[in-house]
Formats: C-alpha cells, structure tokens, sequence
C-alpha cells in the first residue's frame, strides 16, 4: 500500500511500450464522489507523474465525480464496467475493442486478444 492517494502501482507492456498505472480502490456501499478522484490525482503526480491515474470501485460515481475525472484525465472502472466484465465472463463473448486505458488492458488480457492502446 503506497498511501498518498495510491494503493496500487501496476505496469504492463502492450505493443512493445510500457504503460504505468497509478490506482486508488475504493470498496463502498454508496455512490462515490470526487475525493478519490483527488488523491489519485495527486497521488500520481507525488510518484512522478510518469503514469495514467485511475480509480476503481465496486459502485457508482456521481454525476460530478465523472466529469471531474474526464476533466483531469483520470481514468473510472465502476459498477457498469464490472457488470460488462460478468456479462462478457459469462456468455464467453468478446469485448468492444475500440475500449482504452487500464479497463481496456483487463478486457484484452482476460478473453486473450491483442489489443493496440492509445492514450487514455
């Protein structure tokens, strides 16, 4: 556990580039607002700013939340993307390719296909 807005630093290499995550979690049983958003923020410019920040939760954002993580370029995997990552996990589906960022990386990764990143 890193603290300062981070609980988890991860890497992987898509195409030959490294992509560097900076992820703060958030297990709730209510809708989260934008402090999480904040400290991850932050949190990745603590640690270097070499990296995508993103928060990932078991519920839903608010309204607000969500545009001031689109605003400060941080990355969201909510309740509706759990709910996509069961239903594909379920029917044994494939995934809708054109997804980015760290979701996009966990899609890829789980049904074994390529998938080619741009900046989140």
């Amino acid at each position: 556990m890193f603290d300062n807005g981070v609980d988890v630093m991860a890497t992987t290499t898509v195409d030959g580039k490294e992509y560097k995550y900076y992820i703060q979690c958030k297990y709730y049983n209510r809708t989260v607002g934008k402090t999480p958003i904040q400290e991850v923020y932050t949190g990745c410019d603590y640690f270097g700013g070499d990296g995508y920040p993103v928060v990932i939760t078991n519920n839903k954002m608010t309204s607000e939340a969500k545009f001031y993580a689109k605003k400060l370029g941080v990355e969201l995997i909510t309740e509706p993307q759990w709910n996509q990552f069961k239903l594909i996990a379920k029917l044994k589906s494939s995934y809708d390719e054109s997804l980015t960022g760290l979701f996009g990386i966990i899609l890829s990764r789980f049904s074994m296909k390529t998938v080619h990143l741009s900046k989140p």
